[in-house]
């Protein structure tokens, strides 16, 4: 990476990470099941403000400000499963 990195807000690597799933299953007949798996997760870092970076070419980043703010995640999994 060429260049600096500038930070404009709070710099504290602590963080909290929270993660909750579940899943249900339904049998409509003998041997043919259907299955949902859920998870939401949740970074909560202490981090704030915003980063100007340069372009990172090796990993096709652009040069811009990212904003330092916590994150969620969604996921979902669906399955069809046939048992003879």
């Amino acid at each position: 990476m060429v260049g600096l990195v500038g930070l404009t807000g709070t710099c504290n690597p602590n963080f909290n990470l929270a993660v909750i799933g579940f899943n249900t299953l339904w049998k409509p007949t003998k041997g043919f099941a259907f299955t949902a798996d859920i998870n939401v997760n949740r970074l909560d870092q202490k981090y704030s403000g915003v980063i100007t970076a340069p372009a990172a070419l090796g990993i096709s980043k652009p040069a811009a400000f990212y904003e330092m703010k916590d994150q969620t995640a969604v996921s979902m999994l669906i399955r069809a499963q046939r048992n003879w």
